[in-house]
């Protein structure tokens, strides 16, 4: 660690940053100050004793280069902002401090988004860890050795108990209280993540910060979006809110350090989606119908041959109404400045790209389709297809 230390090097200039790092294999890193597009400024717990700050810049493009900074004081960790601000066309007089776990100069912000401590509560509950329990819990049940271990397990712990019904309950409850700690753990964790979490826009640069424990203040330009995701899981409908994911080059999702705004009100993402000059789709054109009966008929008859012709049967009508509430839910919305598409079964998605950003599009027949005139559009960017 001592040699890694004394072999670290690295200059910030107008127009880029050098880094030069190793021991015995030497590197040297030359990141354009116009590529970087997210800049971060981390104050995690380890190092809020120390007052030092951790500067993580990323770039541009599907081979993406990174430069993390660890031990930065405030005062250099501003400065490397500002000049990675000031490369990406923010006015000078927009380019302010970020310390204190807020954005600075949020009185002169062009937009603003804050999340009350309420809200950030209902994170938590939107990520629906229950399911990955559930998917657990399904693993136990389907499979024979876990099955045979878990009957044991249960006889065993039923003769601890003189009667059934106290010994059910019992269980149960404990179920019950696994289940509130991690939807309690969960919803800590997400407050923890996106307390006080405030969004800016100044300029082509979009920032948030947020934290509690560890503090992150967050800065995207405009001008690399990729496109805009916006997702509502079935209990993120029940609570009437939404999440939203400012994607760039690499893949939405794909990526560790993503730029998000994890709970939105229906006014606050119509707010969002304006200021980023998206337009409200009023009328979503819907697939052709023959959508419905795409893969509904093989898994049938495979279902069908593994066990026996009732569940085929059965199967039929179960998967075609589950894709007829899929086709009504898919649509597709065209602008010239933007595509979007949507999806979902019970939430659903939005995905909005700027037709600036497109980069490849493709359609296929298959020997049907000719005949009936259909067929597949698939479009790509850098990040998504």
């Amino acid at each position: 660690a001592v040699l890694r230390y004394l072999r670290f090097r690295y200059q910030v200039s107008p127009d880029r940053i050098r880094m030069k790092q190793g021991v015995l294999k030497r590197s040297e890193l030359n990141l354009e100050m116009s590529r970087i597009q997210q800049a971060d400024i981390q104050l995690p717990w380890y190092l809020r004793p120390f007052k030092l700050r951790v500067v993580r810049l990323e770039s541009a493009g599907s081979k993406s280069q990174e430069v993390v900074l660890v031990g930065l004081t405030p005062q250099r960790a501003a400065q490397i902002k500002q000049a990675v601000d000031a490369a990406s066309g923010m006015p000078e007089d927009a380019i302010e401090s970020v310390e204190q776990g807020a954005v600075a100069g949020s009185d002169s912000a062009l937009f603003q988004l804050t999340l009350p401590l309420a809200e950030v509560l209902k994170i938590g509950l939107m990520q629906n860890p229950l399911i990955g329990v559930g998917v657990m819990a399904g693993f136990v049940f389907s499979n024979n050795v876990t099955r045979d271990i878990l009957d044991g397990w249960l006889e065993s712990y039923g003769s601890l108990f003189t009667g059934t019904t106290f010994a059910v309950v019992f269980l149960l409850s404990i179920v019950a209280a696994i289940l509130l700690l991690v939807v309690l753990g969960t919803v800590v964790l997400m407050a923890n993540t996106y307390f006080n979490y405030h969004l800016t826009r100044k300029g082509q640069r979009y920032s948030y910060a947020a934290g509690w424990l560890s503090t992150l203040n967050r800065s995207f330009s405009v001008r690399k979006l990729q496109g805009v995701v916006v997702r509502q899981s079935f209990l993120a409908r029940a609570l009437q809110r939404f999440s939203m994911e400012l994607s760039q080059a690499g893949g939405v999702g794909g990526r560790k350090e993503r730029f998000v705004v994890p709970i939105v009100s229906s006014e606050q993402q119509q707010a969002l989606l304006r200021d980023l000059q998206i337009p409200s789709a009023t009328h979503w054109t819907r697939l052709h119908p023959g959508a419905i009966g795409r893969w509904v008929i093989v898994p049938s008859v495979l279902a069908g041959l593994i066990t026996t012709p009732w569940v085929g049967l059965v199967c039929l009508p179960v998967l075609l109404g589950m894709k007829g509430i899929m086709w009504r839910q898919r649509g597709w919305y065209y602008s010239g400045d933007w595509l979007g598409t949507r999806k979902g079964f019970i939430g659903h998605t939005e995905r909005w790209m700027p037709s600036a950003k497109l980069q490849c599009v493709r359609w296929q027949q298959g020997p049907i389709q000719k005949r009936l005139g259909i067929g597949h559009l698939t479009i790509s960017r850098a990040s998504v297809t």
